[in-house]
């Protein structure tokens, strides 16, 4: 095929319902989104499209980024093509790591070489080397314990946590494969209240847990302690806490609305449309800016400017 017919961008899609993965290079920040088949890496200074990656066989299921990698899996969906990882650099294919049987649905960097993979549908999590582009761990969880979403505590080495969708939480050593501790201070509001979103805070031991029933829980890892507990009365689809000074976290609902948390005050200081009705599916703040990237499953990549560090308000800077 001559090289004028060769694929480039996807016309007018900005990204398809799957979370986008934010990465800081330098002073700079890209975000990568899929685009059906493919991903686009955009920078956050205009939202420009920087890059475009490769065709694979299958849509995108989930993405993630470190260094000059890019992590995009695709495949598991149907009996077209089997699930795999595919590693690129710079538009080139470096290599595609296979192992799952059914649709991944989160990657996680994890150390240095190593990449995490999460398919929820067979319950499983898989520990890959990249360099040596082989699997070198796994993780067995026992009945009961639905795993449907992971997140790498900060300092925590060797460490993760993994959420379920009976609700539970767990921490694990991905060095031993064994459970380390189950929180027992960790819930949402009901028994089954799925865990729907994870995120670090700037604080050592500290994390935010969202639940499919709107429940946020701000807890201390180390003590197993709740910290604070708010209610979005929608699913929490995408949490991030503010780095810029400012004791604020941001929670992304599925009804679209972007609700701001005042962590002193314990209380909600002001909600608005990010993504219209559709859902939003990330959230990002950029460190020590008092800047966020937004996501939704409306097909739109935002940029929002934080008017000042009490009121919570928030505009959209740049958006496509």
């Amino acid at each position: 095929m001559s090289l004028l017919f060769t694929p480039f961008r996807s016309l007018a899609l900005v990204s398809s319902p799957v979370p986008f993965s934010v990465q800081r290079r330098g002073v700079k920040y890209f975000v990568t989104t899929a685009a059906d088949t493919s991903f686009q890496i955009f920078d956050t200074a205009k939202l420009r499209l920087k890059f475009v990656g490769p065709t694979l066989p299958a849509p995108v299921t989930a993405l993630a980024s470190s260094q000059n990698l890019t992590f995009a899996a695709a495949g598991g969906e149907d009996d077209q093509e089997p699930p795999g990882i595919w590693v690129c650099e710079r538009g080139q294919t470096v290599c595609v790591l296979r192992g799952h049987a059914g649709k991944i649905d989160q990657l996680l960097p994890f150390g240095k070489g190593h990449l995490l993979s999460l398919s929820v549908a067979e319950g499983a999590l898989m520990v890959w080397d990249v360099e040596g582009q082989c699997q070198s761990g796994s993780i067995e969880f026992e009945a009961g314990f639905s795993p449907c979403i992971i997140a790498h505590p900060d300092t925590y080495l060797n460490k993760i946590v993994v959420g379920s969708s009976e609700g539970r939480v767990q921490l694990w050593n991905l060095r031993t494969s064994k459970m380390v501790y189950e929180y027992e201070n960790v819930a949402g509001t009901s028994p089954n209240d799925s865990v729907t979103s994870i995120v670090q805070s700037s604080v050592i031991d500290v994390m935010a847990v969202g639940f499919q029933s709107g429940a946020i829980q701000v807890h201390d890892m180390r003590l197993d302690a709740a910290i604070v507990q708010f209610d979005a009365e929608d699913t929490v689809t995408a949490l991030s806490f503010r780095s810029d000074g400012t004791n604020q976290l941001c929670a992304g609902c599925g009804n679209g609305h972007m609700l701001v948390f005042d962590l002193d005050k314990r209380e909600l200081l002001s909600s608005f449309e990010a993504h219209g009705t559709m859902a939003v599916l990330g959230a990002h703040h950029l460190v020590g800016e008092p800047a966020m990237v937004t996501m939704g499953a409306d097909n739109a990549l935002h940029v929002w400017l934080f008017d000042d560090q009490f009121s919570g308000v928030a505009l959209s800077l740049i958006n496509i």
